[in-house]
């Protein structure tokens, strides 16, 4: 899905990776959470995309926090 601020967030079909596209160059840091709010995740990534390894994570819903300077995005994502 393509959210009103143009970050692009979607969960490849194998289930192994969540990838995003920003729609500019950024340095940002992603957060994924458990619907309980545990963090499960956290790295700094700079560019306008990024692919980050789920392979290992049980199916089920879960929360993307993308934060920057020019961005703040929070989606809900299913694995």
């Amino acid at each position: 899905a393509i959210g009103s601020d143009g970050v692009r967030v979607w969960v490849d079909a194998p289930r192994s990776r969540i990838q995003i596209l920003l729609p500019q160059e950024e340095t940002f840091t992603y957060r994924l959470y458990s619907v309980t709010g545990q963090l499960l995740q956290e790295s700094l990534i700079s560019g306008n995309q990024a692919d980050i390894p789920v392979a290992e994570l049980h199916p089920g819903i879960y929360i993307i926090q993308l934060s920057g300077k020019k961005i703040f995005h929070t989606q809900k994502v299913c694995l």
